[in-house]
């Protein structure tokens, strides 16, 4: 039901549905239990497939472990996005910063041109801390990264060697 839902409207994760809340309290609560099942330990960061983690019934919910690491939505410029949708997002992120930790930015290594874009990104790189989304089994992406064009880009900035969040 919970998918079905989901998968309905492209805006069905922004919009809160109560007949669907004990349906989302248990597909969450059988995910954290099965991670804890294969690793032995709970869950320390929070990434939902196509971001259903954000979807208004997980959030209004409050079904996520509080003080875990959590996935913001992606961030955007103005111009980027409509005024709405970055209203929405940040809004979203404020709500989850609350309650749990987030990194500073998080964006989406493609589009790879204009060059002036992943400028901007790794120029953010040197304040705040922010995560860069990657699909290797893209082969575009895949060059970018092992090919040498990720470290002309970012020069000396360092690429860390496991996933880090600021202690706020």
């Amino acid at each position: 039901m919970v998918s079905a839902y989901l998968l309905r409207h492209s805006l069905a994760q922004a919009v809160y549905n109560p007949l669907l809340s004990r349906s989302f309290e248990y597909v969450v609560n059988r995910q954290l239990e099965e991670f804890h099942r294969l690793y032995g330990e709970e869950a320390a960061r929070i990434d939902g497939h196509h971001h259903m983690h954000l979807s208004a019934n997980v959030l209004l919910g409050k079904l996520l472990p509080e003080g875990t690491i959590v996935r913001r939505n992606f961030s955007f410029r103005a111009g980027e996005k409509n005024s709405v949708n970055r209203f929405y997002r940040k809004f979203i992120d404020r709500r989850l910063a609350k309650k749990h930790r987030l990194v500073d930015f998080f964006f989406s290594l493609p589009p790879l041109e204009p060059v002036s874009r992943l400028e901007r990104i790794f120029s953010l790189a040197r304040q705040f801390v922010l995560e860069l989304e990657t699909h290797p089994i893209n082969s575009v992406e895949h060059r970018f990264l092992t090919g040498g064009e990720i470290q002309r880009c970012i020069g000396d900035l360092k690429i860390a060697p496991r996933y880090v969040v600021s202690l706020q």
